[in-house]
């Protein structure tokens, strides 16, 4: 009875350990994902601020294009006077 015992906790040690291991794996591989996944977010927010940035000059570009055709419709209606 005592070496069955003895032998079920050896075997339980023996489990565990083996949990343990497969335990730091996964730590280890999730280190490595969550690593990727800032990485990833790193360059969306780049990413982000770089369209916004595109979005102004965009914007700026447009603005002036619209005052250059105000003018180009004022100077029609000089021309047609």
């Amino acid at each position: 009875m005592e070496h069955e015992n003895l032998e079920r906790i050896s075997n339980d040690r023996h489990e565990i350990d083996n949990l343990i291991r497969e335990l730091d794996l996964i730590k280890k591989d999730n280190w490595g994902v969550e690593d990727e996944q800032i990485r990833i977010l790193d360059s969306i927010s780049e990413m982000e601020r770089e369209v916004a940035a595109k979005s102004v000059e965009l914007s700026s570009y447009r603005q002036q294009a619209s005052v250059e055709d105000q003018a180009n419709l004022n100077l029609r209606k000089e021309i047609e006077y």
